[in-house]
């Protein structure tokens, strides 16, 4: 029964037009158990009219031995793997699955196709047209022991998980084709991954070369081509190079790269030469002929200590130093009167003014010119300066003449000069710290303990007070002036009480800027729950069909997790029509535009976003952006449901009636 149903015409649909009939094209859906089953379905695909569509439903986990082909000029095939493992070996020179002929091919499911040739390519897609799509739950690895992983030719465009190959591993050539890699990209003996020709290829893993002589990363040819690497590249052989990149060409890296030639400008010495031009400060490096290779990755690190002291009025110097070129520093947090930070040379430095003593805790951010960022918690200390000498010693007394004596030669009853020593208590007062708010305080009132010492003057620093202006008396009641205070610096002030003897007793006063908030409660009014708000849009991960405005409707591409950033992708289209917002494309900057009221946001197809959000994608000729970066940057709310792999958008300007 199952070999008398394996090849069945699913649906033939006739559609009244003008009263006439019009036939469309039919879909055979055909069941796969063995690789019998692959030849008689290969065969009907063949013998049945090009225009048919395809669905190839796998039904169990099995390996088939002999490659397969796909074609057909407007055709899609679709193959469902279900939860199953589907092996295609090519044992010689023969590809192991070669798809072309302008067809269209989706591979579904949450299964795994591996695609394997020993001599041949491991996977090729070729021909203007020729579309693999790749579900965002299907898994497909491309593998060649001796020659080419996975490669994609003239307009055509496919999407992988894995590629391994001898030669080449992931290759893109002529114009118009790309290739997206979800996974890593190997090659045991040349190039990992190769744009050639006009070729677009996006590698979303690592990049590795095991080849002595080898690069792991060549962008070159004519017209220009174009590489984004979102991983790591490495390049283990001998004299190994990191990126190759010929005239016009490009290559963005998103990771680190390690290689012993690590960036080619290929010239007169075919690829084994250094830098020609470097710009290291921005890590953007630009050869001959418009080539330019674009290295994130490698964010700043503060290397410098993280704290450090300064005296009052006395200078003082401290370098922000970090490593990776950053391109400028910023500071967050309150420095001490006197004190400046220089953003460009990271360096801090000044005179500290008296009365800023004390400790001041801020943030210094080191920055590239592509955002890419790293803070470090810093103290700063300012010691006060040192106290007023005290006053000079008396000089020595010379010695008491020796006592009278009575006419019996006794000693003289008199006191003696050391019974008569007198004893110096020094002035201070009370209290003799103090608190000032510059928004609810007038003055501040301190009592002067004389203790027989005469007052000479009040200082803050080097300057007098004037009484009568910055402070008033009323006996021994000293009161500063709300003037005087609000022209302090936030923080520790000192103000010197100058005395004729006995010491000088100082007044600290911290002046704070804070504010009191006072909470008026509204008349109770009984609870009222708000209606459950509707969301204006849910979609469901790998799903083609989604619902908008409460109405299910059909998509030509599915969101998708990313791998490197575990961020939700979706078609640009959806988001853009279901939030009202215009969309322009530039196609010489590869630059997405969506217009709101008053602004614009723009997005360059593999340029990672700001705080790791994502990387926008171009995934068989449909633009992929991160959906919670750019619902939220036009005002939408995102939310996840994990158990459904749904996310629902929210907009509160929307009306769902």
């Amino acid at each position: 029964m199952k070999m008398m149903s394996r090849f069945l015409i699913a649906m033939l649909v006739m559609i009244p037009v003008l009263g006439l009939s019009t036939p469309v094209k039919a879909t055979h859906v055909i069941s796969i158990y063995n690789s019998m089953d692959i030849f008689n379905a290969m065969s009907d695909i063949a013998s049945s009219s090009t225009g048919d569509d395809v669905t190839l439903l796998i039904g169990t986990s099995f390996t088939h031995d002999g490659g397969m082909s796909l074609g057909g000029s407007g055709r899609t095939i679709t193959i469902d793997l279900g939860d199953n493992t589907f092996n295609i070996i090519s044992s010689g020179t023969a590809n192991a699955l070669a798809i072309a002929g302008g067809v269209t091919v989706h591979i579904e499911g949450t299964g795994t196709m591996n695609v394997e040739s020993d001599m041949g390519i491991g996977l090729t897609v070729a021909t203007s047209g020729t579309l693999l799509n790749l579900a965002p739950t299907a898994t497909l690895n491309a593998t060649s022991n001796l020659n080419n992983g996975a490669t994609v030719t003239t307009g055509s465009t496919a999407t992988v998980t894995n590629v391994t190959g001898h030669n080449f591993a992931a290759s893109a050539l002529d114009t118009g084709s790309t290739l997206h890699v979800r996974g890593n990209a190997t090659a045991t003996n040349s190039h990992a991954a190769r744009a050639f020709n006009g070729g677009t290829l996006i590698v979303h893993g690592t990049v590795t070369t095991y080849g002595n002589d080898a690069v792991a990363v060549s962008a070159t040819g004519v017209p220009s081509s174009s590489i984004t690497i979102n991983g790591n590249v490495s390049a283990l052989g001998t004299n190994g190079g990191g990126v190759n990149v010929g005239a016009n060409s490009t290559v963005t890296l998103n990771g680190t790269l390690s290689a012993a030639r690590p960036i080619i400008f290929p010239d007169e010495d075919r690829g084994f030469g250094d830098f020609d031009s470097t710009d290291s400060s921005h890590r953007i490096f630009s050869g001959p002929g418009n080539r330019v290779v674009r290295l994130y990755g490698l964010p700043p690190v503060i290397d410098s200590a993280n704290s450090a002291t300064f005296t009052e009025e006395t200078a003082g110097s401290f370098t922000v130093t970090a490593a990776n070129n950053p391109d400028y520093f910023t500071i967050v947090g309150a420095l001490p009167n006197g004190v400046t930070f220089n953003t460009s040379t990271g360096v801090l430095s000044g005179t500290p003014a008296e009365g800023t003593a004390g400790t001041y805790n801020i943030v210094f951010t080191a920055t590239n010119v592509f955002w890419e960022s790293v803070a470090q918690n810093f103290t700063l200390t300012v010691a006060g300066d040192a106290p007023p000498p005290p006053p000079p010693l008396p000089s020595p007394s010379p010695p008491p003449p020796p006592p009278p004596t009575n006419d019996n030669g006794g000693e003289s009853d008199a006191p003696s000069t050391e019974d008569a020593r007198e004893v110096v208590i020094n002035a201070s007062i009370t209290p003799n710290r103090a608190t000032f708010n510059i928004h609810t305080d007038t003055y501040i009132s301190v009592r002067l303990n004389r203790r027989g010492h005469t007052l000479q003057s009040l200082r803050f620093g080097r300057t007098s007070l004037v009484r009568g202006t910055d402070y008033t008396v009323n006996g021994d009641i000293f009161t500063i002036s709300e003037e005087f205070l609000q022209g302090l610096n936030l923080g520790r002030n000192n103000i010197t009480f100058i005395m004729s003897g006995g010491g000088n007793p100082r007044l600290q006063i911290t002046v704070i800027d804070e504010v009191e908030y006072y909470i008026e409660y509204e008349p109770y009014t009984p609870y009222e729950p708000e209606p459950e708000p509707v969301a204006l849009l849910r979609l469901t991960i790998g799903s083609y069909t989604y619902v908008k405005n409460e109405i299910l409707r059909q998509s030509d591409a599915a969101p998708f997790i990313d791998p490197a950033y575990g961020r939700t992708m979706v078609p640009l289209r959806i988001i853009a029509e279901a939030l009202g917002k215009e969309v322009a494309w530039n196609p010489y900057t590869r630059t997405v535009t969506i217009f709101t009221d008053t602004s614009q946001l723009s997005l360059t197809i593999g340029e990672p976003l700001p705080g790791g959000m994502g990387v926008p994608v171009i995934v068989n000729d449909r633009t992929f952006v991160p959906l919670r970066y750019v619902s939220e940057m036009l005002g939408a709310v995102v939310e996840w449901d994990a158990v459904n792999k749904e996310v629902r958008v929210y907009h509160e300007l929307m009306d769902f009636n």
